[in-house]
Formats: C-alpha cells, structure tokens, sequence
C-alpha cells in the first residue's frame, strides 16, 4: 500500500516538509528496486529524494549512476539528472558529474547551462574547472555549428562560389557567441588554475582549446603567449613546454633560439622523449655546435627499448660521430662500448678505423 501510495505521488509532489518523515521508507523502497532492476520504478524516487533536501544525498547518486549503468534506457537516467538542476546546493563533483552526463547524450546547451548557472556562487565562482567545462562545451556548440553549416553549405549552394562566401561569413557571425563564451570561460582558467593540483590533465585540455581558438581567430602571437605563460606557470611538466614546441615548430620554424630554449627545457624533463632528437638536429645546424654537450644525450635516448628502433637516432649518431672524431674519448660511450654491440647489433662496426 506504501509503495502505491508514493508511486502515485512521487512525480508531483516536491513539498519537503511531507517528504522528510518517509525519506527512510523511501530509500529502502529505492534499494528494492535497484536490487531488482526495477530502474523505470527507481527514477521517480530518486528524483523525489533529490528535491527532498537542498542537497543531493550519496544514497542519490549512488542510484542514478545504477540507472545510468544498468538500465539500458538513458532517457531515465536523463530525466533523473535533469531533475538534479532545481537543486540549490551542489558539490563540485555532483555538479560535474550531472553536467558531463547531459554533454554525452548531446545536449551541450543544457550542459552548459547547468555548470554556468553556478558561477555566480561560490565555491564555482572561482573553481578552474566548472570554467574549464563552461568553455569546453562552448567550444563544442562552435565546433558542432562548423560542421552543420560545412555541410549545409555544400548541400545547398552545389559549389557556387561567390554565396558560398557569404553563407560561411554569416556562419562564421552565428559561431561568434559560442566563440566569446568558451574564450571567457577558457581565459578565466588562466587566472585561476593554481587552485588545481599540479598535474592534472583538465588543464592541458582547457589551455590547447583556448590557444586554438585564438590561432583560429589569426591571434597567433596572443595564442603563443598564452601557451608560454602556462608552460612558464608549471615548469615541472611536460605537456604545457611541449605545447610550445609544437606551436613554434608549426608556426614559427625559423625561431630556432626560441625552439631550442624550449626544446632544451623538454629534453631536461625527459631524455627518452622523440623531441631529443628534433632538439640535436637544430643543434647541430647552429653555428659551433657543442658537439661534446651533445653527442651524450643522443646516447642516452638511445638506450631506452622505444627508440632502439629509431632509425633517425642512429642516422645522427652516425653524422655525430664523422662531426667529433673525438667521440672514443667520451666517457658515456667508453662505458657502453662492451655491452652496446650485445644488445644493440648495428653499434658493432663504430669504431673509428
């Protein structure tokens, strides 16, 4: 009788003060429908228990995510989690975790309104991460906007060029507001990204989106100087000066100073990494190259399993040596000379005649 009654009620009635005396009875009738994979019955307690407090209870999210993993129909859990969007009182993680479920059922919009509507509260006010999110969902209502307006372009228009023009202009007019949002929110993670601990990805992701968008808009230099204050920001790291090297590679390949300081810097944070050998070709091709400097850190990539393949590594070992003959002095390759030609069978005939 229990069960009917509140069955019958669930779904209209968000009046705390009558749900609060049966929240107990509820959460046993909930477990007893999770336990049976009764997901359709669940959603409405659910949603129930959710309104009935300013804050979604564990016990809630425990069972949307058994919605969301078992059911077999999204559309309940989605309707679950629509309902978590009246709640006044969020955790970061709650208010992610709602968010990221309605961005991959494609409803960005929806998503981003979930995570914009809470910065103006704090603790999201200042947290890197719902802005991050904010701008990543922008990005993708900019993105998904390209893509439509490509293809109705192309379907439409059947390659006339001069309104092709014109439609990608005005396609280019309506991107605009999702371009300024995900700029904002993305050049606001900037401002406050020490708040996350060092060496988390989210970052990474946020800064690559912001210099893209800005490289987009033909703002290189802006987009440049974006990347090198993040890289400047977490020393430490190798995404954030690698991102630079790229950057540079692509936009400005005759930089070669500016290469090689970041180069040097990546090479310093990981010797194994297929810069080092981008880093020693530069090198080389300087004026009075330090060949002494450089000849040990082609050795020690070349140890590493990965890059014992690497035929680029041994065509510069090779132009390294005929460049310092000295090399059979070098201390690194003295005390590799036994074991390198075991494991190593193309170093067996280095040895200068």
């Amino acid at each position: 009788m229990f069960q009917e009654h509140w069955e019958g009620q669930l779904t209209s009635s968000s009046d705390k003060g009558r749900i609060a005396p049966h929240v107990n009875s509820l959460v046993k009738l909930l477990q007893s429908h999770l336990s049976h994979h009764r997901f359709p019955e669940a959603t409405p307690i659910l949603e129930t228990l959710a309104l009935a407090t300013d804050r979604v209870p564990g016990i809630v999210w425990r069972g949307g995510r058994e919605v969301l993993l078992h059911s077999g129909d999204y559309s309940h859990a989605l309707q679950l989690y629509r309902s978590f969007f009246k709640v006044q009182q969020w955790r970061i993680e709650t208010l992610l975790e709602t968010s990221f479920f309605t961005a991959s059922h494609g409803h960005l919009d929806e998503a981003y309104d979930c995570l914009s509507s809470q910065l103006q509260v704090n603790p999201f006010r200042s947290h890197p991460l719902c802005h991050g999110y904010c701008g990543l969902y922008q990005f993708l209502l900019h993105r998904q906007h390209q893509t439509s307006t490509t293809t109705r372009i192309k379907t439409e228009l059947r390659g006339i060029h001069p309104i092709a023009v014109t439609a990608q202009e005005e396609a280019a007019e309506d991107s605009t507001p999702h371009i300024t949002l995900a700029l904002k929110h993305l050049q606001t993670v900037q401002t406050i990204d020490a708040q996350l601990p060092d060496g988390t990805g989210n970052l990474d992701l946020f800064v690559k989106l912001l210099a893209e968008l800005l490289e987009e808009q033909g703002k290189i230099e802006e987009a440049l100087a974006c990347l090198v204050r993040y890289c400047h920001g977490h020393p430490l790291r190798l995404n954030p000066t690698r991102f630079v090297c790229d950057f540079l590679r692509e936009h400005h390949p005759d930089n070669t100073e500016a290469r090689l300081r970041y180069l040097g810097d990546l090479v310093k944070l990981d010797e194994s990494c297929p810069e080092v050998l981008e880093f020693l070709e530069l090198s080389i091709d300087k004026d009075s190259p330090d060949l002494p400097r450089l000849f040990p850190i082609l050795l020690r990539f070349l140890d590493y399993p990965h890059n014992a393949t690497e035929t680029d590594g041994w065509t510069l070992l090779d132009t390294l040596q005929r460049l310092w003959p000295q090399y059979v002095q070098c201390t690194e390759w003295k005390s590799r000379q036994n074991w390198w030609p075991r494991i190593y069978p193309q170093t067996s005939n280095r040895e200068p005649n």
